[in-house]
């Protein structure tokens, strides 16, 4: 269920992947937060709290994104670092990231997301992850209409993993978004990308 939601998120499908995670979360909220319960019950609840804030990020629910990231940290404490079995990237946060721990939140604005990725300690996770963030990134730049640094996150994203990022929808959409606020003149290296992507008008 939880790979059937990021099936969802992949193609963009934000109300599907929501009733999954939701559904598989809440069959298996009692047996997470059960103080005998074991990193492989409480993994996979954790990963689908990782669900639902991505697809309330997306909905620009923020605070429904930050409710489900709380539960996330939460259930990767007690989790602890290298114990989830089934391989959900479920971990504690890393204590040199202070910025992460603070009880204060950034304000509602495109700037939150790069300013979040800051803190990100994403090198540990696999390339197909990395891209994955990478092509988040850019889309949070695209939102601030900043194209070059846009560009370079999807560059990144496509060196860690070509063919994922060359099919992945959302690398699509951001390309898209980044032809129509270049104008008339897109610099080369975003057609080139465009092309790659198959998204050139």
């Amino acid at each position: 269920m939880y790979r059937m939601a990021h099936v969802f998120l992949s193609l963009d499908q934000l109300g599907q992947a929501q009733q999954v995670a939701a559904a598989t979360a809440a069959a298996l909220e009692l047996r997470a937060k059960a103080s005998e319960s074991t990193a492989e019950a409480r993994s996979p609840y954790g990963a689908c709290q990782l669900v639902l804030a991505i697809t309330a990020a997306r909905e620009n629910e923020r605070a429904s994104a930050y409710r489900h990231l709380d539960l996330a940290r939460q259930i990767a404490e007690k989790v602890g670092d290298g114990r989830d079995g089934l391989r959900h990237r479920i971990r504690p946060r890393k204590r040199r990231h202070p910025r992460c721990l603070g009880r204060r939140r950034p304000s509602a604005t495109p700037a939150t997301p790069s300013t979040l990725a800051r803190d990100v300690d994403y090198q540990a996770l696999s390339h197909e992850r990395q891209a994955r963030h990478m092509i988040d990134l850019a889309a949070a730049h695209a939102m601030r209409r900043q194209i070059g640094e846009a560009i370079h996150d999807l560059q990144q994203a496509e060196q860690l993993t070509p063919e994922l990022t060359d099919a992945h929808h959302c690398a699509r959409l951001v390309t898209r978004d980044l032809l129509q606020l270049s104008g008339l003149r897109p610099p080369p290296e975003l057609r080139e990308l465009a092309e790659r992507f198959g998204v050139l008008p």
